[in-house]
């Protein structure tokens, strides 16, 4: 009779990991957006639904790629004015419980298994909601910035904008890169991924002709990626940027908030 209780509760605990593995809830307290039956792989995500979301218009969506082994729900300042004000959008925030290379990289020819399970809950999206896909968006964090090099390699001309923070690539892959528009950020000391490697990315989009990539370093004592995606704008804090631009750069999404997080959901 213990036996059978304790194969019962086993049983209990195995249904609620996996439905915790596979869905999270979203900010603002809204549910998380169940996907078509079907889905079966085992996948965290969260994902932020505009309050006034309208069917009959199109958003657009930012898919959030975190670092290694962060995945704590942040209250991303993409779900507060002025961005859901000025032009509402859906945010998609998976979580890879793979560290160092959960979202893959630009030197692998095959997308990584939790980056393939992310780009199948976007097009999933894009049919259970009115999402323009001309208007879809990466920011990525550390491993999430080579995640975003990586994707941008070899899905070439399928997201109309990226953000890759204190990443960085294989320089080989900046002729498919450049064909992006792409912001790339770096702490100067970063002490955990070192900034030489976006500035090569950065000069290797360049030297294929890239004409919609800008730089951004930030001077300054082990800046890492944890404390960049913890600003509020890329320009706060009393840290000045060294900017190298392109200058026909364009984004939909205002960037110059992209790499803001507020505070941990606890959810």
């Amino acid at each position: 009779m213990v036996l059978h209780q304790k194969a019962l509760a086993a049983a209990a605990l195995s249904m609620l990991l996996f439905w915790a593995c596979s869905h999270e809830s979203i900010v603002a307290g809204r549910p998380a957006s169940l996907l078509p039956e079907g889905y079966t792989e085992r996948m965290r995500y969260g994902l932020f639904v505009p309050p006034a979301y309208d069917s009959s218009r199109s958003y657009p969506l930012i898919t959030v790629l975190h670092g290694s082994n962060d995945t704590v729900s942040w209250d991303l300042s993409w779900y507060h004015a002025p961005v859901q004000t000025r032009d509402p959008c859906f945010v998609l925030t998976p979580k890879s419980l793979v560290a160092n290379n959960g979202w893959g990289n630009s030197w692998w020819l095959q997308h990584s298994p939790d980056m393939r399970k992310t780009l199948e809950v976007i097009a999933r999206l894009c049919v259970e909601y009115n999402l323009d896909t001309t208007r879809l968006y990466l920011q990525g964090t550390s491993m999430g910035g080579y995640g975003v090099f990586g994707v941008l390699a070899k899905e070439p001309g399928r997201f109309a904008g990226a953000l890759a923070i204190c990443g960085g690539g294989n320089s080989a892959t900046a002729e498919a890169i450049k064909q992006t528009p792409l912001w790339i950020f770096h702490g100067a000391e970063d002490p955990i991924v070192p900034a030489q490697l976006s500035r090569d990315m950065y000069q290797a989009i360049l030297r294929a002709g890239g004409r919609h990539v800008r730089y951004t370093e930030y001077p300054g004592s082990e800046i890492s990626a944890l404390k960049l995606h913890r600003k509020h704008t890329c320009n706060c804090g009393g840290i000045r940027p060294r900017i190298r631009p392109s200058p026909t750069i364009k984004f939909g999404i205002t960037a110059s908030i992209a790499i803001s997080t507020c505070s941990p959901n606890p959810t």
